[in-house]
């Protein structure tokens, strides 16, 4: 897709949209049965992104800008995958007749989706879109270690989002020396997700996706909310600059 011409009135300042997918770990009434004795499960990164919601909310709450979110469960219908993905059901819900898995991605999958194209596709009328999708990553994952504080995903073929990922790295780094920032780790940004689904609909320069992924080992430590406060000063600063 080629990006459009703008106009001498458009693209004034860039418009932030802040999505978190992984919010919550709720599971419907009617679905609850499927999840007995899934507790844990539901509880731990399997379930949700622990620390994406707060961590959302303040930067939303600083930046004055839109947060849209799902509170239903990753092992419900999995909100980051494309409905053609086979990772979208989870072992609870994968062997559900094709009817009832229809049901499910109608009633709590699309909702969000469509939400976040019509936020987009109404500011990039007037502005480039800058969207960052709040994410969490397990410290720790099948033995490995994650080395790594945050971590920016985006698609290395789009110019404009590897200069953002770094900028955005430099701002953080003269806020805490001490951070560990990597790019595309612990996953790869050009994979299937949300912002892939939305680069695939607008061109790189009306739309720039990035997914923050901060190590949920912070959640728990007594730095917690002074980290929160350090992301969120750093997208400021981004922002602005």
């Amino acid at each position: 897709m080629k990006a459009r011409t703008r106009s001498p009135a458009r693209h004034v300042r860039d418009a932030l949209l802040l999505t978190c997918e992984h919010a919550g770990n709720r599971i419907p009434a009617e679905y609850r049965s499927l999840f007995q004795g899934a507790g844990e499960e539901l509880a731990s990164h399997r379930g949700w992104d622990p620390g994406a919601l707060p961590l959302a909310r303040l930067m939303a709450r600083r930046l004055g800008c839109p947060l849209l979110v799902v509170r239903w469960s990753r092992l419900l219908v999995e909100s980051n995958r494309a409905p053609t993905n086979r990772r979208i059901w989870s072992g609870f819900t994968g062997s559900l007749p094709k009817e009832e898995r229809n049901r499910i991605l109608e009633r709590w999958w699309r909702p969000h989706r469509e939400s976040v194209e019509s936020a987009v596709a109404a500011a990039t009328r007037v502005h480039r879109v800058v969207h960052v999708a709040v994410h969490s990553f397990t410290a720790e994952l099948n033995g490995e270690v994650r080395k790594a504080d945050v971590a920016l995903l985006y698609d290395s073929r789009r110019a404009a989002e590897s200069v953002l990922c770094r900028q955005w790295a430099g701002i953080m780094r003269g806020i805490n020396p001490g951070l560990r920032i990597r790019f595309n780790y612990p996953y790869r940004g050009c994979t299937d997700g949300l912002p892939t689904w939305l680069r695939q609909r607008h061109a790189s320069g009306d739309y720039l996706g990035v997914e923050l992924e901060i190590n949920q080992a912070w959640v728990t430590s007594p730095g917690w909310r002074r980290f929160q406060e350090q992301m969120a000063e750093g997208l400021c600063r981004l922002m602005e600059e």
